[in-house]
C-alpha cells in the first residue's frame, strides 16, 4: 500500500501532493466553499437524518467519525460549534487526517479553544495509513478531497474496511450540472488543477455511475447523488489558491479559455457562470456557482 503518492503534472516533473497543499494553505480559507456555513450545514443535516435511523439499529456508546482530507479543519470546527449539546451528536468524537503539515497547523489554531472538550483529534496521515483500523467509525466524511486520491479503489476499500456495519461514507465533490458542460469545463480544470487524479471529472449525470464502477467489489450501497447548496464564488478567488509556477501566464490562459467557453451556445446559462469584468484581460473576472454533489456509500450488514 502506498503511503506517499505523487502526481505528474509537467513532463519529467513529479511533485508530492502534500507540498502542493502546503503552498495552498495560507489562502485556502479564502475559497468561499471552504467556510460557507450553509454548505456545511447541508452536509450535517444529511448526517443527522442518517444517524436517527442508525442509532435504532446499532448499539453504539459514542458516535465516532473520520474527516479525510480535513484541510484547515472547517468540517470539525462546524461540528464542534453547532453540535455542542445536541441530541445524537452531543457526545460524538471526531478525527481529522490530512497529509499537509501547514493545513493542519491552521486547523490546530482553529480548534485550540475546543481542546478541553476531548471531542476532536487531528493528525498528519493519509487514508492509505488507516487500513489496520477495522470497523472504527460510524461515518466518514471526504469533502472535496477525493479527486486528489491517486488510488481510487484502494482508498474506497480502506474506508469501507474501517467503517462499522450500516455506517456511511459521505463523499462531496464539485460537479458540472451535466455532461455537455463538463466536457467543455474540463479544459479549464486541466489547465488549473495541480495534483488532480485525471480519472475524476464528474457531472451530475455521471457521478453515480462513477462510484458504481469503483465499488462493484465492495459491500457498499450507493445512495444519491444529493445536490448540495451551491456556493457563489469568483474565478479569481479560485485561481488565487493554485500554486502555479508561472501564475500570471497561467491565469491569463485560463481566463481566455473561460471567455471563449462563455461564447458557446448556452454554456454560460447551463453551467451558471457570468462575466462580471470584461476588459482589460488582466482584470477579467467571472462569477460562478460552485455546485457539489454528495454521494452516500452505505456499508451493508452481512
Amino acid at each position: 500500500m502506498k503511503e506517499k503518492y505523487y502526481y505528474q503534472f509537467k513532463k519529467n516533473l513529479k511533485v508530492e501532493i502534500s507540498d502542493i497543499f502546503n503552498r495552498r494553505a495560507d489562502t485556502f480559507d479564502a475559497l468561499p466553499w471552504v467556510t460557507n456555513r450553509e454548505f456545511l450545514g447541508h452536509i450535517f443535516k444529511v448526517i443527522y437524518e442518517f444517524l436517527k435511523n442508525y442509532r435504532k439499529d446499532n448499539i453504539i456508546n459514542r458516535i465516532r467519525f473520520l474527516d479525510v482530507g480535513t484541510g484547515t479543519g472547517e468540517v470539525l470546527k462546524y461540528f464542534l460549534e453547532e453540535y455542542p449539546k445536541q441530541g445524537i451528536l452531543e457526545n460524538a468524537y471526531a478525527e481529522g487526517i490530512d497529509i499537509s503539515e501547514k493545513m493542519l497547523k491552521i486547523a490546530n489554531k482553529k480548534l485550540s479553544s475546543f481542546e478541553k472538550s476531548q471531542r476532536v483529534t487531528i493528525s498528519q496521515q493519509s487514508i492509505y495509513q488507516q487500513d489496520t483500523r477495522k470497523e472504527s467509525f460510524d461515518f466518514i466524511i471526504c469533502r472535496n478531497s477525493f479527486h486528489h486520491f491517486e488510488l481510487i479503489e484502494e482508498s474506497l476499500e480502506i474506508m469501507s474496511k474501517i467503517l462499522r456495519k450500516n455506517g456511511i461514507i459521505l463523499i462531496i465533490e464539485g460537479i458540472a450540472p451535466d455532461q455537455y458542460t463538463l466536457l467543455l469545463w474540463r479544459e479549464v480544470l486541466e489547465l488549473k488543477d495541480v495534483g488532480r487524479n485525471k480519472n475524476v471529472y464528474l457531472s451530475y449525470d455521471t457521478v453515480r455511475q462513477f462510484f458504481l464502477k469503483y465499488t462493484k467489489n465492495l459491500n457498499l450501497k450507493i445512495i444519491g447523488p444529493i445536490m448540495l447548496t451551491p456556493v457563489p464564488m469568483l474565478v479569481s478567488q479560485w485561481l488565487n489558491n493554485v500554486p502555479f509556477s508561472n501564475k500570471d501566464t497561467k491565469m491569463e490562459e485560463i481566463l481566455k479559455t473561460i471567455g471563449r467557453l462563455c461564447k458557446k451556445n448556452d454554456f454560460a446559462g447551463r453551467f451558471g457562470i457570468k462575466r462580471i469584468i470584461k476588459d482589460p484581460l488582466e482584470k477579467q473576472d467571472f462569477k460562478i456557482k460552485k455546485r457539489s454533489a454528495l454521494i452516500i456509500l452505505k456499508k451493508m450488514g452481512k
